[in-house]
């Protein structure tokens, strides 16, 4: 340790540039793994442990001095690299999260891919080729090119590792980079099955189960899906639940195949959610249970699985918007609002109507420092899903419905002029998003309402209590300015802080403004500077003169 820092008021040492890049990335305690507030990500050099390191060294070289040429020049020991088969768990893992929606693990396979690790680059190229989640975008022309690098590669070697076999039958499999053979597909994967790879264990089981590249065996097929169930791969557990389903290979038993359906589905495999749709809505494995089947329809269409979308515009379920898909909306939208750059990927990438309609309000707010305006963009996407809004709204009104139709109507993404009337409608229902919109609203009197600081206030209070970032900022404004209710710095201090620990960077900003004036908190600029970079870090103009002001 070169450099050693305690971490704020946490107590903990680390390196400053490890920690120092860990706040930049994460902002979060790595003990704890909570939110680190502003206040807590001061770093403060530990003087005692740096006198301690560097009289060790001083007394270490003095030691190294001493003794013989021959123990100085001794080669230090160090950790052994990871085993191919070490590797090869490491990449499974990855690759299995990456088909069930899990972006952390995309991005760790794709790293690893251009870290230039051959197996990891193997396993992008086949998730590109044919993704089954809107998490990857398809992109055939870079998996061939991929694919071209990894059969450069494996030429070299006189014989394959069953790793590098199991990709080469999986390329086979698919034509990816060659061209389509499933009998060259199969006599690689048998080399990977005889070295236990789950993969080419699952991929071979499925050749075994349709007849491809060799004859029908559903009992081989039933065998071989089951050793890699068994390992957890979310793949074979749908498999092994498709053969219980219809009895190949195994005495049919759809109670069974439920369990290995809910198995996979529960990693979030989408195919595996759409067959438990199934089982729910036939009552296959249990009773009838139709709206747990739309619930899973809708879990499988979020990350783009055809049939299950197909499913839910034939049935009229056009947009999720119950309790569980129209709450997980609202949830990404806040987080949007406090710089979450993920949940936005997230929220674009969901085929829910009502998503696409918040991601149109976001092209046009101004709000969310982060999205670059676009309005003929969100004009677009406006006209495609306001009918669809009117329409289920009309069958099924719903706050999270009329929210939207209120937001779309204020950035004049729809000819209507009822911004008050949808809010209005919402916050009587106790939805979040309504209360705050409606209260700032009458805060600036907006929407065709005259200003009212009291209703204002009532409103922005009634979401700053639900703990939304956005209305907790207003309704420190309105103690900060006795606008709604009086004047009271050390309040607005506190809910503007409670804003600022979400990442909201406008009160970011100003509990930067409360700390160098000392407005309501003791003063202290180093604590202003830390939130307003925090707050300009997101681009928000106001703390990025605060800051060049004080000369930073």
């Amino acid at each position: 340790m070169d450099d050693p820092v305690i971490l704020g008021t946490t107590g903990h040492t680390y390196e400053r540039s490890q920690i120092a890049q860990w706040i930049q990335h994460k902002c979060t305690n790595p003990c704890t793994g909570a939110r680190l507030k502003a206040t807590e990500r001061t770093l403060i050099p530990n003087i005692a442990l740096l006198d301690a390191i560097t009289a060790y060294r001083i007394a270490e070289e003095q030691s190294t001095h001493d003794k013989s040429i021959c123990k100085d020049d001794m080669p230090k020991a160090s950790a052994p690299p990871p085993t191919e088969e070490e590797m090869y768990a490491l990449i499974h893992q990855l690759y299995n999260e990456s088909r069930c929606g899990k972006m952390a693990s995309w991005k760790r396979l794709t790293d690893l891919s251009s870290r230039g690790d051959m197996l990891a680059k193997a396993y992008v190229s086949l998730l590109l080729h044919k993704n089954e989640t809107s998490l990857i975008k398809e992109n055939v022309s870079k998996s061939h090119l991929l694919a071209g690098e990894i059969l450069h590669w494996a030429s070299s070697f006189t014989t394959v590792s069953p790793y590098v076999s199991t990709v080469l039958g999986l390329y086979y499999y698919h034509g990816v980079g060659v061209s389509k053979d499933l009998r060259d597909a199969v006599q690689a994967l048998e080399v990977g099955v005889e070295g236990d790879v789950i993969t080419a264990q699952c991929a071979l089981g499925c050749c075994a189960l349709l007849g491809k590249g060799m004859r029908p065996d559903y009992t081989i097929g039933a065998r071989l899906t089951r050793l890699a169930a068994d390992q957890g791969f979310a793949l074979a557990q749908r498999n092994l639940g498709w053969c219980y389903e219809f009895g190949r290979g195994v005495e049919k038993d759809r109670a069974a195949a439920m369990r290995w359906y809910s198995l996979a589905a529960t990693q979030g495999y989408a195919p595996a959610q759409y067959s438990l749709g199934v089982c729910y809505a036939k009552g296959w494995g249990g009773p009838r249970e139709p709206l747990q089947a739309v619930r899973f329809y809708r879990m499988a269409a979020e990350q783009g699985e055809e049939r299950a979308v197909a499913y839910l515009r034939r049935k009229g379920f056009l947009r999720p918007v119950d309790i569980d898909s129209g709450d997980l909306v609202a949830q990404l939208f806040m987080r949007c609002r406090c710089g979450d750059k993920d949940a936005f990927t997230r929220l674009s990438r969901m085929p829910s109507y009502l998503a696409k309609a918040y991601v149109s309000i976001f092209l046009c707010s101004s709000e969310t420092l982060f999205i670059r305006r676009d309005k003929s963009k969100a004009t677009a996407l406006a006209a495609e899903v306001l009918p669809i809004l009117h329409l289920n709204n009309s069958r099924c009104p719903s706050p999270h419905i009329h929210c939207a139709l209120g937001y779309m109507s204020f950035y004049n993404l729809s000819r209507e002029n009822e911004t008050a009337h949808y809010f209005t409608l919402a916050a009587r229902q106790k939805f979040v998003l309504a209360q705050c919109a409606l209260g700032w609203c009458y805060l600036n009197g907006a929407a065709e309402l005259k200003k009212n600081y009291k209703k204002a206030f009532k409103y922005l209070l009634l979401a700053a209590k639900q703990g939304y970032a956005a209305a907790q900022c207003s309704v420190g404004y309105c103690y900060h300015t006795g606008q709604g209710v009086r004047c009271d710095y050390a309040k607005a201090a506190r809910y503007y802080g409670l804003s600022a620990d979400q990442g909201y960077a406008f009160s970011q900003s100003n509990m930067g403004i409360m700390y160098e004036r000392g407005l309501g908190v003791e003063r202290d600029i180093a604590k202003a500077i830390s939130f307003y970079e925090a707050a300009a870090a997101q681009g928000e103009e106001t703390s990025q003169r605060a800051l060049s002001r004080l000369g930073f």
